[in-house]
């Protein structure tokens, strides 16, 4: 702890050497207080940061699956998902494409229309309205023949195009340059 500092009191008189030691050690108890509150504190700090750390590492093991993947000809992109509620779900989008999109919802502003189908466990495919794109640099290839799944839904990437099941209930959706089927 503090060490109060030794001083030489061979020229100051009695009565003022008296008052000096108990200055220095009223001083020296302020300052080792001090040494106990920094301890205090220092531990207040380490339990915080190990409870935020434990915090983060709890929702860490909570965390969203996603599986993204391109088509092996980058036309088509897709992610098959469990959240972290536990819902099951893909999404797929096409860049180029020859089909007739279904007729743009009044509502829909955004720019994108008819490319970026969805399938949510027990509930019928839909068609987005959005104003953003998931197409990135840098995601995996899925091969032709290979599927991703998250619970019931499975997306399988085919030569003809990218096919996502909802084994639960039958219901689909179909991607390709030529056309779209929902099911």
């Amino acid at each position: 702890m503090f060490a109060p500092k030794e001083t030489d009191m061979t020229n100051i008189p009695r009565h003022q050497q008296s008052i000096k030691r108990r200055d220095d050690t009223r001083i020296g108890r302020q300052h080792a207080g001090l040494g106990q509150q920094m301890k205090i504190t220092t531990y207040a700090l380490i339990a915080t940061a190990t409870a935020a750390a434990t915090i983060g590492l709890a929702a860490t093991a909570h965390a969203d699956e996603i599986y993204d993947f391109l088509s092996p000809s980058g036309n088509i992109v897709c992610f098959v998902s469990t959240s972290f509620d536990g819902t099951n779900g893909a999404e797929c989008e096409i860049r180029d494409y020859t089909y007739v999109a279904p007729p743009k919802p009044p509502g829909c502003q955004l720019g994108g229309w008819g490319d970026r189908f969805s399938l949510k466990q027990g509930s019928a495919p839909v068609v987005h309205c959005h104003g953003d794109t998931n197409f990135v640099h840098g995601l995996p290839i899925l091969p032709y023949g290979q599927m991703r799944s998250a619970g019931p839904i499975t997306c399988k990437s085919e030569a003809s195009g990218v096919t996502c099941t909802d084994r639960s209930t039958g219901h689909f959706f179909r991607l390709s340059r030529e056309s779209y089927q929902l099911g």
